[in-house]
């Protein structure tokens, strides 16, 4: 990775100047694409999230937009904290981090933070397509996740524990799964890397499971996988108890 700073007067850019040309700011908006004609597609469990197109294949462009009653005030805008500190900033640090840990995640192409005004900024990033992958909930609903993803997913959560990878919305919607059966997961916004311990460790996996119980409750729930995902992790996290 080349990571490279733009700047200009009320915005900051971070790219990765090996993977991608230099973007402009109104690349991170996706009406932009749709005007050039592009190819825009969203993508089902991500939010505002949607595909373009970009010099090294498809990318993912992700703005961030607020939930619950701020919402209704303005979706897009965030109290302004530094370009560093922004959320879009450390999410590409982070990934960037992740890479060099060996860890599957998407490949960080470029990071926006943009002032609106002396208080405000908006965010958005552009991440690497995964292809040929499906989310975790995707497949549960279709019957086709085997005990074999199950067992893999296990094993790939406990690496990100083991290298302190705390991920602050665990769900089923933020694991995909590719044809080859590899596991990866998304959506790094607010997460961090922290010290490993088994309490934020097993928070982490029980929210997970809430996040399965939500989308297949009561006799559709994944019991069989959910049991080999818990043992493939726990064999894999040296042993620690998760509990159920």
């Amino acid at each position: 990775m080349k990571p490279t700073l733009i700047t200009t007067a009320n915005a900051r850019i971070l790219y990765d100047a090996s993977a991608i040309d230099a973007p402009e700011t109104i690349q991170f908006e996706s009406e932009y694409w749709a005007h050039a004609d592009a190819l825009v597609r969203g993508l089902p469990g991500r939010g505002s999230a949607v595909v373009i197109p970009c010099t090294s294949g498809e990318a993912v462009l992700k703005r961030y937009l607020r939930g619950g009653l701020l919402a209704k005030i303005n979706r897009a805008l965030y109290i302004f904290s530094g370009y560093e500190n922004s959320r879009a900033f450390r999410e590409f640090r982070l990934l960037e981090q992740m890479h060099k840990m060996n860890l599957p995640v998407p490949e960080p192409l470029a990071a926006l933070c943009e002032r609106q005004g002396f208080v405000f900024s908006q965010m958005a990033l552009m991440t690497k397509m995964l292809a040929a992958t499906e989310t975790l909930a995707e497949k549960q609903l279709l019957g086709t996740v085997s005990n074999d993803h199950w067992e893999t997913m296990g094993k790939v959560l406990s690496k990100f524990h083991k290298k302190g990878v705390y991920h602050a919305d665990l769900n089923a919607n933020n694991l995909l799964i590719n044809t080859a059966g590899q596991v990866f997961l998304i959506d790094f916004d607010k997460c961090r890397l922290k010290t490993p311990s088994f309490r934020w460790q097993n928070n982490n996996i029980q929210r997970l499971k809430r996040s399965l119980m939500k989308l297949f409750p009561a006799e559709s729930f994944p019991l069989s996988g959910w049991s080999i995902l818990l043992s493939s992790y726990q064999l894999n996290i040296s042993g620690k108890n998760v509990h159920e």
